[in-house]
C-alpha cells in the first residue's frame, strides 16, 4: 500500500518541534444543529503531519516516547491556534463555536486558567466562542483536581462542556457550570440494532439539567435518524465527514447554509 506524503493546506501557522519531522496543525470537525441543518460550531483537533505517514493522532503516536513530555507544548500552542482561528472565523462574519479538546494534564495545569485568558486577550475573540471539553471522569469523586480550574474557566466566560456522557449524570453534573453534554453513542450491537438504551438516559439527564444534549462520533444516517427523532440538539461525527482544515471547514459550512434555506 503507497501512503500518501501530501503536505496538507491550511489557514494558519503550525507547530515544529526540533528533531520531530513534520508540524503539528489544528483541524476542525462541523458540529451539525439538528433542528436547522446548520454548522453551529467545531471540534479543534490537534494533528501531527508526517513526512512520511500523513497526518496522524499525536497523542496515540507520541505517547510514552521521548516526545510526550513535549505535547503538552504542542497542546499550549493548539489553544493560542484555535483562539486566533475563532477570532478569524468572526471577523469573517462566520462566526462558530471552537471547543477545545484538552488533556487531563494540561485542565489541571494551575497555569492553565492564565494561559487560557491570555490567548482570549491575545486574539481579541469573544469567549462565548470557545468551549471547554472535559472529560466526565474530571467530575466524579476520584478526579476532582480540574474543577478549580473549570471554575475560573466559566467565570472568564467559556462554554463548560462534559465530555464522554453515558447513562444518567445528573448525580454528578447538578453542581457543576456545565451547560453541554457531549453523549456517548452505545449501539445495542449486531443483534439489537438501534441505540443503546445508555443515549435515552444521557439526553434526559441533559433535559433535566437544561444542558444542550450533543450526539458526538455519529457515524450511521440510520443513527443519525433516530437521535432527531429523539430531540437530540446538535451531533458531530464522520456521518457528516472527516475533520479538515479552516478553508474546508468553512466549505462546509456555505453547502449547510445552502442545503438549509433551499
Amino acid at each position: 500500500m503507497t501512503t500518501t506524503t501530501r503536505t496538507p493546506t491550511f489557514d494558519g501557522s503550525s507547530l515544529v518541534l526540533d528533531g520531530l519531522p513534520g508540524f503539528f496543525t489544528l483541524h476542525y470537525q462541523p458540529e451539525f444543529d439538528l433542528h436547522d441543518h446548520g454548522v453551529v460550531g467545531c471540534e479543534s483537533l490537534l494533528r501531527w503531519w508526517h513526512p512520511d505517514f500523513g497526518m496522524l493522532r499525536p497523542g496515540a503516536s507520541l505517547a510514552r516516547t521521548r516526545w510526550d513530555p513535549k505535547l503538552a507544548g504542542a497542546e499550549e500552542w493548539a489553544v493560542v491556534a484555535a483562539c486566533r482561528q475563532a477570532a478569524a472565523w468572526r471577523e469573517a462574519g462566520r462566526p462558530l463555536q471552537v471547543a477545545l479538546n484538552l488533556s487531563r494534564r494540561l485542565l489541571v495545569d494551575p497555569r492553565f486558567p492564565h494561559l487560557f485568558d491570555a490567548a482570549v486577550s491575545e486574539a481579541d475573540v469573544d469567549p462565548r466562542d470557545l468551549a471547554v471539553d472535559v472529560p466526565l471522569a474530571a467530575f466524579t469523586r476520584h478526579r476532582l483536581d480540574a474543577l478549580p480550574n473549570v471554575a475560573v474557566l466559566a467565570d472568564l466566560g467559556a462554554t463548560i462542556v462534559v465530555d464522554g456522557v453515558s447513562g444518567d449524570v445528573r448525580p454528578v453534573l447538578e453542581h457543576t457550570p456545565a451547560s453541554v453534554l457531549k453523549i456517548e453513542l452505545h449501539n445495542a450491537g449486531r443483534r439489537h440494532p438501534g441505540l443503546h438504551p445508555s443515549v435515552r438516559v444521557g439526553l434526559r439527564a441533559a433535559r433535566d439539567l437544561g444542558a444542550t444534549a450533543v450526539a458526538k462520533a455519529v457515524e450511521t444516517d440510520a443513527d443519525l435518524d433516530e437521535l432527531r427523532a429523539l430531540g437530540f440538539d446538535r451531533a458531530f461525527g464522520h456521518v457528516f465527514g472527516p475533520a479538515v482544515d479552516p478553508d474546508e471547514l468553512i466549505a462546509v459550512v456555505d453547502a449547510a447554509e445552502r442545503h438549509r434555506i433551499g
